[in-house]
């Protein structure tokens, strides 16, 4: 968004006030320390003056940032100027020979704007409007930049005449052709081995129609914009746009036959939440690891509802993160490189945004639009949006990300950050919960963590409570010998002005996703969860802990595919709504676990693959809606007690029941039971004359019959009595006499 909006009246004030204060003569304009700014200075531009800004006249501000990559490893990066001191027309070019360490001036494009640079066959591209809302053109370079073509006519670079628009992106190879995003819902292209100087060497498709977006999203549709282009041999060129105040994106899928869009905006998975995808963002698809990545501006839940800014989650950009997916569904962040904690006050703010990257190797090449304040007083940028530097930045090993988190004891309570290539980040505090083995956490003075990833805080009182590593509370220490001896030295034994206050902690194991929310929530919300980190793929488990202060609703509205559900809080939690689980794992068993706690399933459950489903001594699991076996093998283990409630159906599936196991069907249950029921006997177990063992309770209630039953072998002398199994769910080992 270039457009300027008008300032709260409070930032007038608080500029009338400064300026009557120092005056215009007296007033020194400081230099600029750019040792402030992270990453690598490729331009700056000076902030207006206090009465320009007052005035909203004469002011000059960095924007559209778009980066190349050269066959010989030059980069190549562009930006445009904008604001009411300008014209919306000029284009600025700069060169590294050096991998971003060091940059130089190559042009300065007067007719050029809101334009993607990019190589392509060796050759260097200039590709966008001739200023805002202008005729769409292309030039050409031959020198890294220095000269450029001019877009004369039809065979020199002039595309289309009209009004055009849409911010840099990087354009795809697919299928023969190169693509390019145009605005938010268009797409331009032309034959990869084309002059893509020539007019008819390019089509251009005809926008996507609002009415998609507008039926889906009714009142909080604000429009959608500024699309990155995407390609894979999976999904095929596809075009995602910013959606205005919501963090969500669309995919708008390209007809590679005719080269115009299509889209259904009724179709699942039509607008896939994507944390920052409110403003714009960069996208690319790695052939390597297959994935999809995004940098974008994840809005941290601790300044989701900032003063004046919370009913615009758009103008936040302090905060930048690295996402990926292997779907364009699914989005997981997995790590933040940028953060300032300043965001807009009404007079300054500071921001990272509207990120343009290359692969380069093993590492990401990254350059941005930043507000950074680099002298105090008028050179402050007003807020995070006018953007006074264009940045670059270097993520390495980008394939591997994780991140890199804090904690911090500061006496009162545990906070977590986490390490950028700025300021660190704040995350929240690492607790879940509110109470923690009947009283909250007090005075917290040493933090450790074991092998085993579990983390140990040492109370002033001497109470030690141990959580899992997403902050889950586990339980109180009891013995210090219980204590694994890695972290006994540092959290008991050494003494209080040595003590470890900070840790930087391991994150929990790959494919743990905790719920964090203090009540009820929506599945489908990923700031609910840890880190960004909404349960939503066959390797993922859905961790419920102590993060509920009461008994709490989870609404699954939409359907997921998830490895399974893990229950581990004292508070009940109950997920129900429209939407299904399906239980699906890419490596082992499915898993329905319950560690602790009383806890409902009222969502449809289906199972995509063999499952395990254990409830622990004390702890319960109520199935209230749907369950279906689909053919699969569910494995019920544990003491703990699971009723089934919902329609229960097999599909010629397998219901193993171990021994301990406490498996009920409620009365009024509908039960298809068109499978095997297995009696799985523990080796402790005595096989003995007129011992009685129950299997099922409630089996009356099932109304059905199992096709098989499968018993362990009987002793020899003895057979089984199953006489009994559809009144009480007993079975009884009877004596039949000697054997010969």
């Amino acid at each position: 968004m270039k457009a300027r909006s008008t300032r709260p009246p409070a930032a007038v004030l608080w500029c009338l006030s400064g300026w009557l204060a120092v005056g215009v003569a007296s007033r020194e304009v400081p230099a600029q320390d750019f040792t402030r700014v992270p990453g690598v200075v490729i331009d700056y531009q000076e902030a207006p003056t206090l009465p320009d800004k007052l005035a909203n006249v004469n002011e000059i501000y960095i924007a559209s940032p778009s980066i190349t990559v050269m066959p010989n490893g030059y980069y190549v990066a562009s930006h445009d100027l904008f604001d009411s001191g300008t014209n919306y027309d000029t284009t600025k070019v700069f060169l590294s020979t050096d991998r971003g360490a060091t940059w130089s001036h190559r042009a300065t494009i007067v007719g050029q704007f809101w334009s993607t640079v990019f190589e392509h066959r060796g050759d260097l591209y200039l590709f966008g409007p001739e200023r805002q809302g202008g005729n769409l053109i292309a030039r050409k370079s031959t020198d890294y930049g220095r000269t450029w073509t001019e877009p004369t006519g039809p065979t020199t670079g002039l595309i289309r005449e009209g009004r055009y628009g849409g911010t840099p992106n990087a354009p795809v190879l697919h299928g023969g052709r190169i693509w390019i995003a145009q605005g938010g819902t268009r797409v331009a292209s032309a034959p990869a081995d084309a002059d893509l100087l020539r007019a008819d060497s390019w089509h251009v498709s005809a926008p996507i129609p609002d009415r998609h977006a507008q039926d889906y999203f009714a009142a909080r549709w604000q429009g959608w914009s500024e699309a990155q282009a995407v390609a894979s041999p999976q999904t095929g060129v596809v075009l995602m746009p910013k959606i205005r105040a919501l963090p969500r994106t669309a995919l708008l899928q390209v007809d590679e036959a005719t080269r115009e869009m299509r889209f259904d905006g009724a179709a699942p998975n039509a607008f896939p939440s994507l944390p920052g995808g409110e403003k714009k963002f960069g996208a690319r698809y790695d052939r390597v690891s297959r994935k999809f990545f995004v940098l974008s501006n994840p809005v941290l839940p601790l300044e989701a509802n900032h003063p004046g800014l919370a009913d615009k989650p758009e103008m936040i950009r302090n905060s930048a993160g690295v996402l990926s997916s292997r779907d364009l569904v699914h989005w997981n962040v997995e790590k933040l490189f940028l953060y300032s904690p300043n965001l807009d006050d009404g007079t300054f703010g500071e921001g990272f945004q509207y990120f343009n990257f290359v692969i380069d190797g093993d590492d990401l090449a990254v350059v941005a639009r930043t507000a950074i304040d680099v002298g105090d007083g008028q050179n402050r940028p007003p807020r995070g949006h006018d953007t006074n530097l264009m940045t670059f930045h270097r993520i390495e090993d980008f394939r591997n990300l994780s991140p890199d988190h804090v904690l911090v004891a500061d006496g009162k309570s545990v906070w977590r950050f986490e390490q950028t290539q700025h300021k660190r980040a704040p995350l929240g505090p690492f607790a879940l919960g509110s109470a923690f083995a009947g009283a909250p956490l007090t005075e917290p003075v040493a933090l450790a963590q074991a092998a085993d990833s579990d983390v140990y805080i040492r109370e002033r009182s001497g109470r030690v409570l141990r959580f899992d590593a997403a902050g889950n509370f586990i339980d109180a220490v009891t013995r210090a010998s219980s204590v694994p001896s890695e972290v006994r030295a540092s959290l008991l034994e050494a003494p209080e002005s040595s003590l470890p206050t900070e840790l930087r902690v391991a994150q929990p194991p790959k494919g743990h996703c905790t719920w964090t929310a203090p009540g009820s929530g929506e599945w489908f919300v990923p700031t609910n969860w840890y880190y960004w980190g909404r349960a939503d793929g066959a390797d993922e488990v859905a961790v419920f802990g102590s993060a509920a202060v009461a008994d709490s609703t989870v609404v699954a509205s939409e359907s997921f595919t998830i490895k399974g559900i893990r229950f581990r809080g004292d508070a009940a939690y109950t997920i129900e709504g429209p939407g299904r689980l399906t239980i699906a794992a890419t490596e082992g068993a499915g898993v329905l676990a319950v560690e602790r706690g009383d806890h409902h399933l009222r969502v449809a459950i289906e199972l995509a693959c063999d499952t395990d489903l254990r409830a622990e001594s004390g702890a319960s699991l109520t199935l209230g809606g749907p369950f279906a076996l689909n053919g699969h093998r569910l494995e019920v283990r544990g003491p703990g007690r699971v009723d089934v409630g919902g329609r229960f159906s097999m599909g010629k599936g397998v219901l193993a029941v171990h021994d301990r196991a406490s498996l009920s069907f409620a009365e009024g249950v509908g039960a298809t039971l068109d499978g095997t029921l297995l009696w799985v006997a523990g080796e402790r177990v005595a096989l003995e004359a007129g011992k009685r063992f129950p299997l099922i309770g409630g089996m009356a209630h099932a109304g059905a019959r199992f096709d098989e039953v499968v018993l362990p072998e009987p002793p020899e002398g003895l057979l089984w009595d199953t006489s009994s199994l559809y009144r009480d769910g007993t079975i009884t080992l009877t004596n039949v006499g000697k054997s010969e």
